[in-house]
């Protein structure tokens, strides 16, 4: 029997708007976990910053949805049920043939059509035999799509396990995403993520712990569920308590997951070519910091949606006149602010919460708690979490949202 893979994620209502779009917003609420606040704090002890103890907690980040207005909430869902919300409303759509298990390693466009290369299981590189108006390309961050590879994926010192847990406590009440810092080398977070489809009766939450690709390789080498990995799990609950309920769930090293990041350069010109398209975290991924991957993603398809809806392609009663072309050269100008906002944003934050930057994150531990009460920095920095923010003073929601 088929599992949901992964872990959770936060969708901000900028993608709960698409959801929306879509007819699925309801289904999401029912079996994800409503969100109102971010909270995250240190054991720094700031007459002695070198020094940190459990009998101290110091408010580093306190974001709380409402401040924005009504309606304004994050969404922790699991990423299997998301994705089984997607798959069956497009499994209800006719003549879409969908392709399972085909590594795509190549692209081929021409004047009148595009054409796809898969690589078999031998390594051998065979055409599809199909012609393509367009090709989207939605394959994530670290895709390797051979001639279209357009682009400089770096990846992030830092990652983070992941892991998912029963909420035996009523945690997910406090409808909060904690988390704990210390340094910037050191955080653990807790996400309420509500329900999989397929085990609707317990609410779950997700941990995570964000670990070097370096440290990564020695916690390779714990035993699957031995005295070692029980001791790693005991250093990560004295490093926070609260993770105890959870984390003792985890009985062995397989039901964790290891993601990597990548901070990917690709300029927006490159995001599109005559008959190919490029969205989501293939042409804009950012570290998890803002929370705004599969958000921003969302977005990417909605306003490439409304592009194409103006072609011919798309309608019949579109404008005669407007060529592919056209409309994605329109879905890149739309695009544009937005998502370079976000990914700057993103390469500034990083080095405050996953880097080894002592100094830089007790800058932070002074500065952030109090920003987060004082107008306009809040305001500021909800607006960033929300994902309605486009450059420093200007709004993106109402554009493209009608």
């Amino acid at each position: 029997m088929a599992k949901p893979i992964g872990s959770g994620i936060l969708l901000q209502p900028t993608g709960m708007r698409v959801m929306k779009e879509l007819g699925l917003l309801e289904s999401a609420l029912e079996y994800g976990q409503r969100i109102d606040r971010l909270y995250g704090h240190t054991d720094r002890h700031f007459g002695k910053p070198w020094k940190f103890s459990q009998q101290v907690h110091k408010c580093v980040l306190d974001l709380q949805y409402k401040y924005l207005g009504e309606g304004y909430y994050g969404l922790g869902i699991h990423r299997g049920t998301l994705f089984e919300l997607l798959f069956n409303q497009v499994s209800n759509i006719p003549n879409i043939n969908v392709k399972c298990g085909m590594e795509v390693c190549k692209i081929e466009e021409n004047q009148d059509s595009a054409r796809l290369y898969f690589k078999t299981p031998e390594g051998k590189h065979e055409l599809l035999d199909q012609y393509y108006d367009m090709v989207i390309i939605s394959t994530g961050t670290h895709s390797k799509l051979g001639n279209f590879e357009n682009r400089l994926a770096k990846p992030y010192e830092f990652g983070s396990l992941w892991g998912n847990a029963i909420d035996n406590t009523g945690y997910s009440n406090d409808r909060t995403l904690y988390q704990k810092y210390r340094n910037a080398n050191k955080m653990s977070g807790l996400l309420p993520i509500g329900k999989c489809i397929s085990s609707p009766k317990d609410n779950l939450v997700s941990i995570f712990w964000s670990l070097t690709q370096k440290d990564y390789m020695e916690f390779q080498k714990l035993s699957r569920d031995g005295i070692d990995f029980m001791e790693w799990k005991q250093s990560l609950v004295d490093f926070w308590p609260s993770l105890e309920p959870f984390i003792s769930q985890i009985t062995s090293k397989d039901q964790l997951t290891y993601a990597t990041y990548n901070d990917v350069q690709m300029s927006p010109d490159n995001w599109v070519t005559d008959r190919v398209v490029t969205i989501g975290d293939y042409c804009h991924g950012t570290s998890p910091q803002l929370g705004q991957g599969c958000s921003l993603a969302f977005v990417d398809a909605h306003v490439l949606n409304q592009c194409l809806e103006k072609t011919p392609l798309y309608s019949k009663q579109a404008q005669s006149n407007y060529s592919l072309k056209q409309a994605l050269a329109e879905y890149r100008d739309k695009r544009m602010s937005h998502v370079i906002g976000y990914r700057l944003a993103s390469r500034i934050l990083t080095p405050f919460f996953q880097s080894n930057f002592h100094s830089v994150s007790y800058m932070r531990d002074i500065v952030m708690g109090p920003l987060c009460n004082i107008q306009p920095a809040r305001w500021f920095m909800l607006r960033t979490l929300a994902g309605i923010q486009s450059g420093w003073f200007d709004t993106f929601d109402g554009k493209f949202f009608d």
